[in-house]
């Protein structure tokens, strides 16, 4: 007999201990990934833990004097149903039911308040004395249901192969085996049938796959925890690389104010300064009836005008948020030649493909590619070629703008270098290609 009770004490001892470490493990686990299927497995796991100590503890004399085991009777039932609830709301939140099984997430919740309403019937039941056999009937006939529910959503959980799944469907099998495993020593013994000494030995098939059963959730959750973590670390990257695209895209805004402020306070500026100089020279001539003269400063001031339109125009464009593709280049280039090569009789060609006229680089490269190709067409107009071919190409982080006219390394250096920039040039066979290293800015 005290052999029998030995045994009986260092399986819960065993049993307890382990579970203790899982618990602890666990909690120390979540201090650093605070998720709700942590708060379910290790409720679940003091659900199995007490379920297992009044089972077994009834087999030792020492525990047996507890007063805590005279809730055995009310209890029996009504601890395994709350451990399938716990079990049920773990899974639920570890394999994320909401995200990969919508639909099978409904009938999970469907089945927890299946059990707790099973809970609070079989304490009533209890507490009023009703008959056992109704109070049988009814475990089993919940019990039933549970096991095709809980076959069903294994089966959908290895159709849907979620990696997570595959951890509840293990525990599912192991716990399953040593239930059925204690179910069928309980029965043989209540039958008469003694095989083991002492009604504990009952209860190892349970104990054994419930140790295995938590190992493979333990394992499942540090799994994720891996996964989190990785996760996490990429899109905290992912949020520093678009932290430094805004901060590139802010250095760049500002940069174009300085230039806009610039370029009024010098170009605009002095354009507005020169025409209160020629139409103060047009009236004294205007006044002095000398009509060449004043024809000649009114020619002037209509010259400064149109300067200044293009200038406030070229900087009203290049601010405007909606004006950030290649292709609003090509347009405005368009726009240019139209304006420009038309009316001498010269005819152009705009080449741009789909792809390179979606492309989005810096805001002051399109202002930059702008006035360089303006200032080149501009130059030696009447010796122009009949077409002119402008095409805009692209490769990897490069834009290529390629033009067939012919000019001198002496008129890049006076009138483009200032624009050019950091851009490359290069003057092969009557063509004159501009190369500039852009980033590509995403929506």
């Amino acid at each position: 007999m005290q052999s029998i009770v030995n045994d009986a004490l260092g399986l819960l001892l065993v049993f307890e201990s382990i579970l203790l470490f899982q618990i602890v493990y666990i909690v120390f686990q979540w201090m650093f990934i605070r998720t709700k299927e942590y708060y379910y497995y290790v409720a679940y796991m003091t659900v199995v833990s007490i379920y297992v100590f009044f089972q077994i503890g009834s087999e030792i004399e020492h525990i047996q004097s507890f007063r805590i085991l005279e809730f055995k009777p009310y209890l029996r039932n009504t601890l395994p149903m709350l451990s399938f609830f716990f079990y049920y709301r773990f899974a639920r939140y570890f394999v994320d039911l909401r995200k990969h099984y919508p639909a099978m997430r409904y009938w999970v919740i469907v089945l927890e308040r299946l059990l707790l309403l099973y809970i609070i019937v079989e304490l009533l039941f209890r507490f009023f004395n009703a008959n056992d056999f109704i109070i049988a009937q009814f475990y089993i006939a919940i019990s039933v249901i549970l096991f095709v529910s809980s076959f069903i959503f294994i089966i959908l959980f290895l159709r849907k192969k979620v990696v997570y799944s595959y951890f509840i469907v293990t525990g599912a099998f192991l716990i399953n085996i040593g239930a059925f495993g204690t179910f069928v020593l309980l029965t043989l013994q209540n039958n008469g049938t003694t095989i083991f000494a002492g009604n504990f030995i009952a209860y190892y098939p349970y104990a054994i796959t419930t140790i295995l059963e938590l190992v493979c959730f333990t394992s499942g959750l540090a799994y994720k925890a891996k996964n989190y973590v990785k996760e996490k670390n990429i899109a905290e990257m992912e949020y520093l690389t678009a932290l430094n695209q805004k901060l590139e895209i802010q250095k760049a805004y500002n940069e174009i104010r300085d230039n806009v402020a610039i370029e009024l306070h010098e170009k605009v500026g002095s354009i507005l300064s020169n025409m209160e100089i020629q139409s103060s020279f047009a009236q004294k001539s205007f006044q002095s009836k000398d009509t060449k003269k004043t024809g000649i400063y009114i020619h002037n001031l209509t010259k400064l005008a149109r300067q200044g339109h293009e200038i406030t125009d070229e900087l009203i464009w290049s601010i405007n948020p909606k004006i950030n593709t290649i292709g609003h280049l090509s347009k405005k280039v368009d726009q240019f030649c139209m304006q420009r090569l038309l009316p001498e009789n010269i005819r152009f060609d705009i080449l741009i493909n789909d792809k390179v006229s979606q492309m989005k680089p810096q805001r002051d490269v399109l202002l930059k590619l702008y006035r360089i190709i303006k200032k080149t067409l501009n130059h030696n107009l009447h010796e122009l070629p009949n077409i002119i071919s402008i095409h805009f190409m692209a490769q990897n982080d490069e834009i290529k703008v390629s033009m067939n006219i012919d000019l001198e390394e002496d008129f890049i250096k006076k009138q483009l270098n200032n624009d050019l920039g950091n851009a490359e040039y290069v003057l092969a066979k009557g063509n004159f290609i501009i190369k500039q290293k852009i980033t590509i800015i995403s929506d």
